[in-house]
This record gives C-alpha cells, sequence and structure tokens, in this order.
C-alpha cells in the first residue's frame, strides 16, 4: 500500500511564471489564486505569472506567492486523485502551505497571518539588518567549529539542517561577512540570501511574542492528516499547539533532516513536492536515497503519476465521496438530544435520507451533483442541530467535509460563506 507525504518548498521556489500552467488548466486553482488575492489586497496571480522577479524576491511577497502556489498545487492533484497524503511538511514558510492543505489554517486566515509575518519581518530587517546564507560541501562539525570564531560566535546561527552537507545560517550582516570568507577558505560553498532577514534564528526574538499574541487570536480546525512542524520534525495532529509552534518558528531552526526521517520511520513510500519546480526532492534523497520522489508542479513527474493512478485502481477506495463524508460527519458526532421522538425526527430519519440517496445514485450508476450536495448538507445539519453540536464544531466539520471533498469553492458559491 503506498504511503505518501507532500512536501511544500519555501524561499527559492519563486520565478516570473511559476504555476500559471495550473492556473489555466484547473478551475479550482484559479479560484486559489483568486480568493488568495483578495484576502491580501494584492493581484498574486499577476505577480507568480509576471513577476517581476525583484517583487517575488521580496519576502513580504515572496510568502504569498510561494505559499499560495503549493495550495493551489496540491489542490490539483487532489482534483485528479483525491486521495489525501498521510504527512505533510513544508520547508520554513512552506510550512504554511501544509497547514492550509490539512485543513488547519483556512487559506484566508494563512494569508492574514503572513501578511503580519511578512510586516514584522521587513520592520525588523529594516531596523536591524542581518541576513541568510546556504552553505553546502560541509559538515555539520565543521560548520560549527567555524563559528567558533569571536567574529562570529553568538552573531549567526543555523537556521536549517536540510541535509548531512547542506545548512541555512543566519546572522548580523558582519558576522555573516567573516563566516563567509572562512566557508570559503575551507572549500564549502555558498549562496548569500542578501534579502532575507535572519529567519529562524534568535536574532528574531524581538517579535516572536508579537506573532505568537496574534495567532492566539486564530482559529484553527481539525487537521486532516499530520502536519510535521519544522521545529520538532515530529508529527502534529493537535492545533493548541499552532501559536506557539509557528512563532517559535521565526527563531528555531528547520529540523528537514528529522522531518524526512519521521516520515521513513512511519513508512511513507513516495514524497511528492507540491511546488511549482523540483526544489526539496534533491535534499531529501539525499537524506533518504531510496524513496520514490516526484514533483507534481513538472510534467514528467504528473505523467508518472498519472500512469501509476491507471495502473493502480486500488485508491480508488480511499476517495473521499461527499455523501458518503456526510453520513461519516453525522456518525461521529456527539450526541447531547435527550429526546427519543427528536432523535428519530432529527437524526434518524435524515440520516437514512442520505444514505438512501447515495444508495439509488449508485444503483443508478449516477455520480452525486450539487443539487445532491446541497441536500445532503441540509440534511447533515438537520442532524447536529438536533443532536446539539455547536457552531463553532459544526463549521469545523463542515469545513473538513469540504476540504476532504475539494467542494469549498463549489459549496461557498451555493450556500453562501457562513455555511461554509
Amino acid at each position: 500500500m503506498e504511503k505518501t507525504a507532500f512536501v511544500f518548498s519555501g524561499q527559492g521556489a519563486q520565478y516570473v511564471g511559476m504555476g500559471e500552467s495550473f492556473y489555466n488548466d484547473y478551475a479550482i486553482c484559479r479560484q486559489t489564486y483568486e480568493e488568495a488575492g483578495d484576502c491580501a489586497g494584492t493581484d498574486i496571480a499577476a505577480l507568480c505569472f509576471k513577476g517581476p522577479a525583484s517583487a517575488q524576491n521580496d519576502v513580504a511577497l515572496m510568502q504569498l506567492a510561494v505559499v499560495t502556489t503549493g495550495v493551489a498545487i496540491a489542490r490539483a492533484y487532489l482534483y485528479d486523485y483525491g486521495v489525501a497524503p498521510q504527512f505533510a511538511f513544508g520547508h520554513s514558510v512552506g510550512e504554511y502551505a501544509a497547514l492550509i492543505c490539512s485543513g488547519a489554517i483556512s487559506l484566508e486566515d494563512a494569508i492574514k497571518i503572513l501578511l503580519l509575518r511578512g510586516k514584522l519581518l521587513g520592520q525588523h530587517k529594516e531596523t536591524h539588518g542581518g541576513q541568510m546564507l546556504v552553505a553546502e560541501e560541509i559538515s555539520e562539525k565543521g560548520l560549527l567549529d567555524l563559528m567558533q570564531g569571536e567574529a562570529v560566535s553568538g552573531k549567526a546561527f543555523i537556521s536549517a539542517y536540510n541535509s548531512e552537507t547542506q545548512f541555512l545560517i543566519s546572522g548580523e550582516d558582519g558576522a555573516l561577512e567573516s563566516l563567509s570568507e572562512e566557508l570559503l577558505e575551507a572549500d564549502a560553498r555558498i549562496t548569500p540570501l542578501w534579502l532575507s532577514p535572519p529567519l529562524h534564528s534568535p536574532l528574531l526574538k524581538g517579535i516572536e511574542i508579537e506573532f505568537c499574541e496574534y495567532l492566539k487570536q486564530q482559529r484553527f480546525y481539525h487537521m486532516r492528516f499530520p502536519v510535521i512542524p519544522n521545529v520538532t520534525g515530529r508529527p502534529c495532529c493537535d492545533t493548541a499547539l499552532l501559536p506557539g509552534l509557528l512563532s517559535s518558528h521565526l527563531v528555531r531552526p528547520v529540523q528537514w533532516v528529522q522531518s524526512v526521517e519521521t516520515c521513513k520511520r512511519f513508512g511513507v513510500t513516495s514524497v511528492i513536492e507540491m511546488g511549482p519546480k523540483n526544489l526539496t526532492m534533491g535534499l531529501v534523497r539525499q537524506i533518504w536515497p531510496d524513496v520514490k520522489t516526484y514533483c507534481f508542479g513538472q510534467k514528467k513527474d504528473r505523467e508518472e503519476l498519472r500512469e501509476f493512478y491507471a495502473n493502480d485502481t486500488a485508491h480508488l477506495a480511499d476517495v473521499p465521496d461527499f455523501l458518503g463524508r456526510c453520513l461519516g460527519v453525522a456518525v461521529s458526532t456527539k450526541n447531547r438530544c435527550d429526546s427519543s421522538q427528536e432523535y428519530e425526527n432529527g437524526v434518524v430519519e435524515p440520516y437514512r435520507a442520505i444514505k438512501n440517496l447515495r444508495t439509488e445514485l449508485g444503483e443508478r450508476g449516477e455520480k452525486a451533483g450539487t443539487e445532491h450536495y446541497k441536500t445532503a448538507v441540509a440534511l447533515l445539519k438537520q442532524i447536529m442541530d438536533t443532536k446539539k453540536v455547536d457552531i463553532d464544531e459544526q463549521e469545523n466539520w463542515l469545513k473538513q467535509l469540504y476540504d476532504e471533498t475539494n467542494t469549498y469553492y463549489l459549496m461557498k458559491a451555493e450556500i453562501g460563506v457562513a455555511n461554509v
């Protein structure tokens, strides 16, 4: 049995034209870019497709472009195949795309969070400076030895453990200049990221608290599947932890190696990058050489996946159908109704109606359509109302239903945002 992990790239994935083919080919991708753009007050589609590159490299705008494109590509995959992964994780800001696709954060709320994150990062960069660089072809011990020098110690930090020989380093401007010279003398390769603030390092402590307080005010939803946070490298399903995890994400390093090792330990068989280009798969293969890897943003890899699914129809049993999921939600919610007659009328009968509708469609060989969805949701809401499920929990279940069946925009248009 295939076990899949979705991976979302972060800074460095951006380029002019990113995601444009998906925008042209999939209605759900167009809707994703449009929703994100409306929330941000910025034409994210134009930013991604037309640039300019200088705008895409601005950290605040880069976040919006990379996360929106990652989410759009993942939604295209789910539209084509409908099979959710066992895990998801993202590199740096890519973690937000993983959380959106898991259902933990709505796209609208994630964009608002990223707008504040970008503002705080920009203010810190302007006031305090600092930058990042990529160091390659050096061991962790060799790097740490170089960072003990007086000009660097306490002023530069490893901000991502990408592989055994590749690291992101964040630090003060002068410290990174000194370290760069020492790295070159040690025959390491370096790539400066001049425009980036010193992410994932203690240098951002000044904005961590404000960001955390904002996150505590946000609404998080049930996760459809676990996300592996950068700062722990271990699976997480508890959304109550997200304010702490996402704020400490600013000041603690990306545990990329540990995240990949977690997938290996839990039996993942294939890793699919949900990004416009192959950015992280090389790092995954360095850590785990024999795992199957794909980048859904690349045509060749999409063709391989299409052929795989065409030859392995067993996955169809795992594709959630809308009416079946309504039945699942109906039995998963706790009953607080103490009247047997009310329960019969408000729970048993509507449940039977959804079940009969599903059976009748199956006997006729028909697929459920929009009108069937609307009928089923109305019956499901009647069930939850009768069982006295509180409004927040109802909204949580409905969001999960729409996320799992990739019908969010369809149902939003049909029954209004208040019910989505």
